[in-house]
């Protein structure tokens, strides 16, 4: 049998993912280690997405100690996916620590903060983020109603909607379907019409989403 790398290793690992067997690509990521392989940038996120799914935040740690041994953890791609292991971890101390040592952040970065408070419900916090972030796209406003969605906050999400509109980021076909289905959820008929509105204007009507929730 031919010698093992890091290619081919990450190939059987993959497979190993692909087909379910968690256990088998987590043993033989554990080889590699020990057998000093050099690890390759998709093996990493391949395994902290498979510790992520089984939520086993002690083997996630080892990893991340094995990243800052390696210093692999300047990749955009690896400090994302840390941050999403410890937001499905519930790990929120680890989950900042990543975020904070990150030097330059994308709103890639900053959205995948966010989410991870929203996901733990955490939205006091996701707000205080949210308030700092230096540049707030589509993405990053979504996530923020969709935090407010998940925990019955449906008020906060016309609230958001408002904000959103004053400082010019332009309106989703996502946005709006939140926005009508909270609407709905709090019975407000007067936020709901003017919601209608603003659909109508900007040609969301016939968009699946938007239309499901006015139906």
């Amino acid at each position: 049998m031919p010698k093992r790398n890091e290619v081919s290793c990450y190939v059987m690992i993959s497979r190993y993912i692909q087909n379910g067997f968690h256990e088998e690509a987590l043993t033989l990521f554990s080889r590699m280690i020990r057998d000093g392989i050099k690890l390759i940038i998709f093996c990493l996120l391949s395994i902290i997405s498979v510790l992520s799914a089984v939520k086993a935040l002690q083997a996630g740690m080892n990893v991340h100690a094995h990243v800052l041994k390696t210093g692999v953890d300047a990749y955009v791609y690896i400090s994302s996916a840390l941050i999403g292991l410890y937001c499905k971890c519930g790990n929120t101390r680890a989950r900042r620590l990543v975020f904070d040592s990150v030097a330059s952040k994308d709103e890639f970065y900053w959205n995948s903060m966010i989410s991870g408070y929203n996901l733990n419900g955490q939205m006091e916090e996701a707000e205080k983020l949210f308030q700092i972030a230096p540049t707030r796209g589509n993405i990053t406003w979504n996530s923020i109603i969709s935090g407010y969605m998940e925990i019955g906050q449906f008020v906060e999400v016309s609230e958001v909607m408002n904000r959103m509109l004053l400082s010019g980021e332009v309106l989703s076909e996502m946005t709006f379907s939140s926005v009508l289905s909270a609407c709905s959820r709090t019975a407000s008929l007067k936020k709901g019409k003017n919601s209608h509105g603003k659909a109508i204007k900007l040609g969301f009507v016939g968009d699946v989403r938007v239309g499901t929730v006015l139906n």
